[in-house]
């Protein structure tokens, strides 16, 4: 079925995944971070919206859909036409990507540490990364150690190559 906002044939992410909307109740309060490009706040979808930018590059900023993209799927207003799955959640933006030269949003090891060392001491409890790259030593320190340490648990994109695609990480590490 659809959501307040939006109707079965459009909302159909909510009947792939098996998604109930009482499920969000569990996400009430619970401060999640995301590791992302930043987002456009004026957005109508995000009336209500409890977030924090707590790393943002406000000199060489990237382009922001992305993160839109992503913090909609998971934030938007249940009266919108994209109800987020978990809205009542504490969201607690990291902005780690800058402006390259060709206008593109790019991050680096440096800056995801910083994100995750800001997402830690916001006290963020679930952590998203939707962002592809190689295996890092250090990033996949910082993870192994939020996860095991203070419970963090961590969600990242998979890329978008498909199941043929060589491992993308950080989705890739055991955490």
């Amino acid at each position: 079925e659809g959501s307040k906002g939006c109707r079965t044939e459009r909302c159909y992410g909510r009947r792939v995944i098996g998604w109930q909307d009482q499920l969000a109740a569990c996400a009430k309060g619970v401060k999640v971070g995301m590791i992302d490009t930043g987002y456009d706040a004026r957005h109508p979808s995000f009336k209500g919206l409890n977030a924090r930018v707590v790393m943002e590059d406000t000199a060489n900023r990237g382009p922001d859909w992305h993160g839109t993209g992503v913090l909609s799927l998971l934030a938007s207003d249940a009266e919108s036409s994209t109800p987020g799955l978990v809205p009542d959640a504490e969201f607690l933006i990291a902005d780690a990507f800058f402006q390259n030269s060709f206008g593109r949003a790019r991050t680096d090891t440096a800056r995801v540490l910083e994100a995750l060392q800001r997402l830690e001491e916001h006290g963020a409890q679930v952590i998203n990364m939707s962002l592809v790259g190689p295996s890092d030593d250090l990033v996949h320190d910082r993870i192994a150690d939020m996860s095991t340490r203070k419970g963090v648990v961590f969600v990242a994109a998979a890329g978008n190559g498909g199941p043929a695609a060589p491992p993308g990480y950080p989705a890739a590490y055991k955490e």
